[in-house]
C-alpha cells in the first residue's frame, strides 16, 4: 500500500528534467509539470559526430544548461483479442484518436495515451530513429531549428 502511494507522489515532486529512460507519457507529464507548450522545436540534434532529428521537451532555462530533446511519439495499434470486440476496439481507438488530435496541452495528451494504454487500444513508444532513442539533454549549440511542431506534428503518422 505505502509503496503504491509513493509512486503516485513520486510524480508530482519530481522537480528535475527527464529521464532518458522515460517513455513519452512520462515526458509529456513532465513537460506539462514544467509548463512547456506547444509549439515544440524541431531540431537537427548533433550526437558525437551524427545528426538527427528531435524534438525539444525540455528547453533549457537558468536552472538548465542543456535542452531535452526526445524522438517523436508512436501509437502501436494492439491487435484484438478476439473478433467479437473488433468493432468496439476500433470505434474506442477512433474516438481517442479524434480526442489525442483536439488535445493542445501535454498533461492532456498524456492522459489520452494512458487512457489507450489501459484500454488495450495502443502501445506506446518512440519512434525508431538512428541515434536518437530516447530523451537525452543536449547542448544548446549542438541543436539547429527546423520547424516548430504543433501537437499532432508531434507524433509519427
Amino acid at each position: 500500500m505505502t509503496l503504491n502511494w509513493l509512486k503516485r507522489l513520486a510524480p508530482r515532486l519530481r522537480s528535475a528534467a527527464p529521464a532518458e529512460t522515460d517513455g513519452p507519457i512520462e515526458v509529456l507529464h513532465n513537460m506539462a509539470q514544467h509548463g512547456v507548450r506547444f509549439p515544440l522545436a524541431l531540431v537537427r540534434v548533433r550526437l558525437e559526430l551524427e545528426w538527427d532529428q528531435g524534438v525539444v521537451v525540455l528547453p533549457p532555462s537558468a536552472q538548465r544548461t542543456r535542452a531535452w530533446v526526445a524522438p517523436r511519439i508512436r501509437l502501436v495499434a494492439v491487435p484484438p483479442a478476439g473478433t467479437g470486440a473488433d468493432a468496439q476496439r476500433r470505434d474506442a481507438r477512433h474516438r481517442l484518436l479524434n480526442r489525442l488530435a483536439a488535445a493542445t496541452q501535454p498533461g492532456v495528451m498524456a492522459a489520452i495515451l494512458e487512457e489507450g494504454v489501459h484500454g488495450a487500444a495502443w502501445s506506446v513508444e518512440w519512434d525508431r530513429q538512428p541515434f536518437l532513442l530516447h530523451p537525452r539533454p543536449v547542448a544548446p549549440a549542438d541543436l539547429e531549428l527546423i520547424d516548430r511542431v504543433s501537437p499532432r506534428k508531434f507524433f509519427v503518422q
